[in-house]
C-alpha cells in the first residue's frame, strides 16, 4: 500500500441553479467516515464505489493543505462502519463529475442528515489560478467551516 502526497488546493461553491445536471458525466457513492480530526490533522476512510481510500489531511493553509492518499480495501471501511468505530456518523454523498474547459468540478449531493445540500469542488494548480465560472455556480463557501465535510459529520446540515 503506497501513499501519494500532494498539496490539495480546492475552492469550494453553494450551487446558483441545476443546471449542471446537464453537464454529468459520471457519479458514485461516497460513505465516508472521519476517525481523527484535530488542529493539526484530519484521518479519513472513504468507500468511493468499489474502491476505498485511507487519506490524512494537515491544516488548511489559505486555500492549500498537504494530503497523503493510499488505497485500501474496501472491506476494510466496511468493517469500521459495521463496527462502529467512527467518532462521529459517516457522510453520505452522491459525487457527480461536470468538466468545464480544462477543469473538473465534482458535486456533492449529500444524504442521510446532509440531506438538501448541494456543493461544487473544483481543483487548482495554485491558490491563484484563474477557473471558469459556469453560470450554475454560486456563492464561494471555501473559508466557510461549516461547509466542510468533518463539520458536517459533527454537525449536520439539517440542524442549521
Amino acid at each position: 500500500m503506497a501513499g501519494s502526497t500532494n498539496i490539495e488546493i480546492e475552492r469550494k461553491f453553494l450551487l446558483a441553479s441545476e443546471e449542471w445536471r446537464r453537464e454529468v458525466t459520471g457519479s458514485r457513492p461516497i460513505t465516508q467516515v472521519y476517525l481523527a480530526s484535530t488542529a493539526v490533522s484530519q484521518v479519513r476512510l472513504r468507500r468511493y464505489g468499489a474502491a476505498a481510500f485511507i487519506t490524512v489531511k494537515g491544516r488548511r493553509k489559505g486555500l492549500a493543505r498537504p494530503e497523503i492518499e493510499a488505497e485500501i480495501p474496501p472491506e476494510f471501511v466496511d468493517a469500521v462502519l459495521a463496527a462502529g468505530l467512527s467518532p462521529v456518523p459517516p457522510l453520505v454523498k452522491v459525487r457527480h463529475v461536470v468538466p468545464v474547459g480544462e477543469f473538473c468540478f465534482e458535486i456533492d449531493e449529500y444524504g442521510g442528515d446532509n440531506e438538501g445540500l448541494v456543493t461544487a469542488e473544483v481543483e487548482l494548480p495554485t491558490e491563484d489560478a484563474d477557473f471558469p465560472r459556469p453560470g450554475w455556480l454560486g456563492t464561494d463557501v471555501s473559508g466557510d467551516v461549516r461547509y466542510g465535510n468533518v463539520y458536517l459529520a459533527q454537525h449536520p446540515y439539517k440542524s442549521w
